[in-house]
């Protein structure tokens, strides 16, 4: 086994798959559209009220271009005043080798006979594509190799976590003093992921092998809407490519809102002590009817995107 591919992937955090590379990439040529203009970028990002106490939210995409940096002086701002940055989860705090275990298929089995010979084939000339060998996805659960297939496409493309809004809020925090708040881990985010049925896990490879060369186009548009601040288009964009309704559905109870409810819960816990806090999680979590910006809501809190 290629550990390294492995690596890459969960170091990469991209643990959504196919609509879910949505918010969560940048692409290279949204990139020469827009390079220079990141100061005057809305983005996705909310002020949060109750009882006198004042916090932010935004809505991070984990992968991006230096030169899209700094964002603009109000996001600024509010995290430079921040007593506390929550984030989704430190990278710093994964257990590699637990991670790398969980991608694996046990015992003599292999990713061809989970996958059955065709989609596998297909599978193969797709990674041969991207420049990834056999070995490093032969023993893989398909929910891993979607994870290295984006994980290597956001390579080739010039992409790193280390150019990330979530790194860069981290570096930031951490050069200030500030407290660090973990919403959940890295470890819980890919245990869901596992938890996918394998019904759904091989329907959602196949649509990524699907859409896979579209990802440029996809995801510049959908960094288009965050950098206008527009979360009705972010959400529109999200819902449109998924194929499979029984995956679409499992993936957004299980990936989406039951992580939310959670994350909600302890962002309302924060918020009950001193702040004011910046939150930051992935731009996914924070659009659409059940996201946590409507759940705030729904708990008494006054939510207003600026």
């Amino acid at each position: 086994m290629n550990a390294w591919s492995v690596g890459v992937a969960i170091r990469n955090r991209v643990t959504l798959p196919l609509a879910g590379l949505l918010l969560v990439l940048a692409t290279a040529s949204y990139a020469q559209a827009t390079a220079g203009n990141a100061s005057s970028d809305r983005g996705l990002f909310w002020k949060i009220e109750r009882d006198g106490r004042t916090s932010y939210l935004l809505g991070t995409v984990h992968v991006w271009k230096r030169e899209w940096l700094p964002l603009n002086s109000s996001i600024e701002k509010a995290l430079a005043d921040a007593k506390t940055l929550a984030v989704e989860l430190d990278p710093a705090k994964m257990d590699m080798a637990s991670a790398m275990q969980l991608m694996m298929l046990g015992g003599n089995e292999t990713l061809e006979g989970r996958l059955g010979k065709a989609l596998y084939e297909q599978t193969r000339t797709e990674t041969a594509k991207l420049g990834v060998p056999d070995a490093a996805v032969s023993k893989l659960k398909p929910w891993g190799v979607m994870l290295v297939l984006a994980a290597t496409r956001l390579q080739q493309l010039g992409y790193s976590p280390d150019a990330g809004l979530d790194n860069y809020l981290l570096q930031k925090a951490r050069a200030s003093g500030k407290q660090v708040v973990e919403l959940e881990s890295g470890e819980q985010q890919l245990a869901v992921m596992d938890g996918l049925s394998a019904k759904s896990q091989i329907a959602l490879l196949t649509e990524m092998l699907a859409t896979i060369d579209r990802t440029p186009q996809m995801l510049g548009d959908i960094v288009a809407a965050w950098k206008r601040g527009d979360a009705d288009a972010a959400f529109a964009l999200n819902q449109k490519d998924f194929i499979n309704a029984e995956a679409r559905r499992e993936f957004e109870d299980k990936y989406l809102y039951q992580r939310d409810v959670a994350m909600t819960r302890k962002i309302e816990e924060l918020l009950r002590q001193p702040g004011p806090h910046f939150i930051a999680v992935g731009s996914l979590h924070l659009v659409g009817p059940k996201s946590i910006v409507e759940q705030l809501k729904a708990k008494g809190f006054r939510v207003e995107q600026i």
